[in-house]
């Protein structure tokens, strides 16, 4: 679930649920907060260039031609 939360794809419910039990267990909470700095980090870090013209289908054409 912390996956998803990191992710944004948990439900309202889930939140919910994870951030009440974060609230008595501590791991879990510092293992959300380690994820969620290596998160941000990451994010910061990527060169966010747009993707070359055709690269997306010749990637799918060469996928194709192995399976």
């Amino acid at each position: 679930m912390l996956y998803l939360i990191i992710d944004g794809q948990a439900s309202e419910d889930q939140i919910k649920e994870f951030s009440k039990h974060m609230k008595d267990c501590t791991p879990c909470y510092k293992h959300h907060e380690l994820e969620q700095a290596i998160k941000q980090t990451l994010q910061a870090k990527i060169d966010n260039r747009p993707i070359p013209p055709g690269l997306i289908e010749s990637i799918k054409t060469k996928i194709r031609e192995t399976v």
